[in-house]
């Protein structure tokens, strides 16, 4: 069985993406959870850029559901 995931939507360029991809990984690691992190540039996909241009960061799980945007709290 694989680990559930969870995707970071961000950009490079975005000081607050990387902050949060450091916070959601010292979480997981601290309390043990097996979940697989991805990063996701939203300058990817003219979708991602529609959805979050103006929202990133923005973490989601398996099914796209918003789970924390802006700041990790």
């Amino acid at each position: 069985m694989s680990n559930p995931v969870l995707y970071l939507y961000g950009r490079e360029t975005c000081h607050l993406c990387h902050d949060m991809w450091a916070d959601v990984r010292i979480y997981l690691t601290q309390n043990q959870f097996n979940y697989e992190l991805i990063w996701v540039d939203i300058d990817d996909a003219p979708k991602w850029q529609a959805l979050y241009a103006q929202r990133i960061p923005v973490l989601t799980n398996e099914v796209h559901t918003v789970l924390c945007e802006g700041r990790w709290d």
